[in-house]
């Protein structure tokens, strides 16, 4: 017989279990990337500066003032807000041919507005367009994380959509995402 607590330490409920197993998930799908020769790309999408309630304070990397430009948006708010780009940016891509499979991970900016990371890979070349996977997949998600909402604010090409292709001959895929997924689930290793 077990306890309640002992079943939970042998399950995902256990954050370690929990975080191993998703780390576990993500080797799986960069060796079938690999196997398959198709890219991987590490994003990162935020919401516009409208929706944070707090900005960094002009000048100092820690400090933060109250937003002028904030609109009332509640990070929930916000977070259906990425989900719904999210959602037209896979339709798009699934028109364009674009097989995209992989992670995301939401995280909460300092003020507690959400940005994510995703760690996406396809396909060199997009079925329906002939065209290469890597420009139809940055154009798309400029479309609907950058252009689609106060695209031309200051600061919006810099911090509302981020792309970095990852190098296998540097390292891992997982080693680009390691890091959300600790301080996710449970915090270790973040270092």
């Amino acid at each position: 017989d077990y306890t309640l607590a002992e079943l939970a330490a042998k399950g995902p409920a256990n954050r370690a279990i929990r975080r191993h197993e998703l780390m576990t998930r993500i080797a799986g799908f960069e060796l079938i990337a690999k196997e398959c020769g198709h890219v991987a790309y590490f994003v990162t999408v935020t919401c516009p500066s409208r929706m944070h309630a707090y900005r960094s304070r002009p000048g100092s990397t820690w400090a933060t003032e109250p937003n002028p430009k904030h609109d009332g948006t509640s990070p929930d708010e916000a977070q259906r807000y990425l989900s719904k780009q999210w959602a037209r940016f896979r339709a798009a891509a699934d028109r364009a041919g674009l097989a995209l499979y992989g992670f995301r991970i939401a995280e909460p900016n300092h003020d507690g507005t959400p940005h994510w990371h995703a760690l996406l890979f396809f396909p060199s070349v997009a079925s329906a367009t002939g065209r290469p996977a890597n420009r139809v997949a940055v154009r798309l998600l400029r479309r609907y994380f950058l252009w689609n909402t106060d695209g031309t604010e200051r600061g919006a090409r810099k911090h509302r959509v981020s792309l970095e292709r990852i190098d296998w001959t540097r390292g891992s895929a997982a080693g680009y995402v390691a890091k959300y997924v600790a301080k996710n689930i449970d915090g270790m290793h973040v270092e």
